[in-house]
């Protein structure tokens, strides 16, 4: 799994590493174009010629890609980066809320884990006890409706964070023998909201950046 360290959430998989590598040539522009759809500042098309792609760490490990705390995530964020995570975690939920949104009821209650309920249900869990590793959060609810939860989750996780204090956003704490700060926790939520949007679009057999166009009741 390889990783761009200026662009949180932004990454490519591959069973080898240079495959990996290679891969983040479509995927910086594909990030480009997704923050360019959200309204946010990035450069166009002709900005890959720019790009020169190079390996600044590597993490040899017997567990998963996204695990890894690297040593250029060991810096603390300043409010201004997490503010900036914290927006892009906005034009993820869009992302899947354009896709879901419309969907029948049915479709969103929770039930094996490659059904679109089976991945929300997955997201918000996931997303819980990424930030449960802050702490106690202040406020959370137990909301059944699955969208419902999904917001409930996100508005907890994101008072949680903004309320850390500044020396926080450089801790460094273990869960499970697993290194974790606030610049990976924000990367990993970026990453698997991300991917899962993905999939779900797999699932409903359409394309990201047409899903707010599209009547998605009729994949029901």
């Amino acid at each position: 799994m390889a990783h761009v360290a200026d662009l949180p959430g932004c990454y490519a998989t591959a069973g080898d590493p240079w495959v990996a590598l290679q891969a983040l040539l479509p995927a910086i522009p594909a990030y480009w174009a997704w923050l360019r759809r959200h309204g946010a500042p990035a450069p166009g098309p002709a900005g890959l010629g720019e790009v020169s792609l190079g390996v600044i760490e590597s993490v040899q490990s017997d567990t998963p890609g996204p695990r890894a705390l690297f040593e250029y995530e060991v810096a603390p964020l300043s409010r201004q980066a997490v503010a900036g995570c914290l927006e892009r975690l906005t034009y993820t939920r869009r992302d899947l809320l354009d896709l879901v949104g419309n969907l029948p009821a049915g479709m969103l209650a929770p039930g094996p884990a490659q059904t679109v309920g089976g991945i929300l249900a997955h997201l918000a869990a996931t997303e819980q006890a990424y930030t449960h590793l802050l702490g106690p959060p202040a406020r959370e609810k137990t909301l059944a409706a699955p969208l419902d939860r999904l917001a409930d989750v996100r508005a907890a996780a994101v008072q949680q964070i903004s309320s850390l204090a500044d020396d926080d956003y450089g801790r460094i704490f273990l869960h499970a023998g697993e290194r974790w700060n606030v610049r990976k926790l924000l990367r990993r939520m970026l990453e698997h909201e991300r991917a899962h949007t993905a999939q779900i679009a797999g699932l409903l057999g359409v394309t990201l950046a047409a899903a707010g166009a599209v009547d998605l009741q009729v994949c029901g």
